[in-house]
């Protein structure tokens, strides 16, 4: 099974609605890390991650701590930066298992091609597939997330 979520925006609210949001996501995680061959984390995951070569951001230590668990159980984590945590270096590679990708990337999973990216800046005009793909919750996955119309799809 694969499963996919993006803008999530960890650490966006105030304390309380981020403690919340990180709960969902972590609780989400937890279910998808049941029967996941791989999670795919698709941009904006953090609402700000700026990484230095020694410090990160504080806190999202439920979040990471899950991370490294699902990786530590074999399940595939791979994540793609967006605009909210472009600046993402080593650690979440070296401490938590994750793949990490700076640009769009094509993958074939379960025999079909997909083009898997974050999505904010790319220009889409004239290309329609990508106009699609770009739209907000279509009813198919699941919305969570801290952003209204945000998407955790699941593909079976």
């Amino acid at each position: 099974m694969y499963y996919f979520a993006s803008d999530i925006h960890l650490g966006a609210g105030d304390p309380e609605t981020a403690r919340r949001t990180e709960r969902r996501f972590v609780a989400w995680l937890d279910a998808a890390g049941r029967d996941a061959e791989a999670i795919f984390l698709l941009g904006d995951i953090f609402d700000f991650w700026f990484e230095y070569r020694r410090v990160v951001p504080k806190g999202f230590v439920r979040t990471l701590g899950k991370l490294a668990e699902l990786t530590d159980r074999g399940v595939r984590v791979v994540f793609f930066t967006g605009n909210h945590d472009m600046w993402v270096g080593d650690y979440l590679a070296r401490e938590c298992g994750v793949e990490i990708h700076t640009a769009p990337q094509e993958v074939t999973l379960a025999g079909q091609r997909l083009f898997l990216a974050h999505g904010d800046n790319m220009r889409i005009e004239g290309q329609p597939a990508l106009r699609l793909l770009s739209t907000r919750c279509s009813g198919r996955g699941r919305c969570g997330g801290s952003s209204p119309g945000a998407c955790i799809p699941i593909w079976r």
